[in-house]
Parts: structure tokens; C-alpha cells; sequence
């Protein structure tokens, strides 16, 4: 699944970022080559820096997704 601009756009806004951040991390670079898959973010890979931060942003992920699946209940 390709992650649309719009979804990209709904999740910044959410997060309260600017989107061309999460949008600039779908593709790799120099200093961003570990991939990390994020539900947040459609599963589709961003690229980071270091193998610890992709285990913090999943460790993030998941607990984003236990709250979430706890207050649509």
C-alpha cells in the first residue's frame, strides 16, 4: 500500500508536524537508511538514522495503536 499525500497530511496534522517531515522520511538518504514500518503511517517504510531509533518509533507505534483500539471501544 502506497501511502497517499492525504493520509501523510491527516497524520502530520494529528501530530501536529509539519508535512513534508514524514513525507521527506519515505525515501531514503545519506544519513537515513534503516527502514521502520509505522500502522501511524499506512505501514509503508520511513527511513531513520540508527537501528535504536526504528526500535523507539515502533515501540511508539504500538503503544499509539493500543490507546487508540482502547478509546474507540
Amino acid at each position: 500500500m502506497t501511502v497517499s499525500a492525504e493520509h501523510i497530511g491527516s497524520t502530520a496534522k494529528a501530530l501536529k508536524l509539519d508535512p513534508d517531515v514524514p513525507r521527506r522520511l519515505t525515501e531514503p538518504s545519506q544519513p537515513r537508511t534503516v527502514p521502520v514500518r509505522l500502522h501511524l503511517l499506512g505501514s509503508e517504510p520511513i527511513y531513520v538514522s540508527t537501528q535504536e531509533s526504528a526500535r523507539d518509533l515502533e515501540r511508539t507505534d504500538r503503544a499509539y495503536d493500543a490507546v487508540t483500539t482502547v478509546t474507540a471501544a
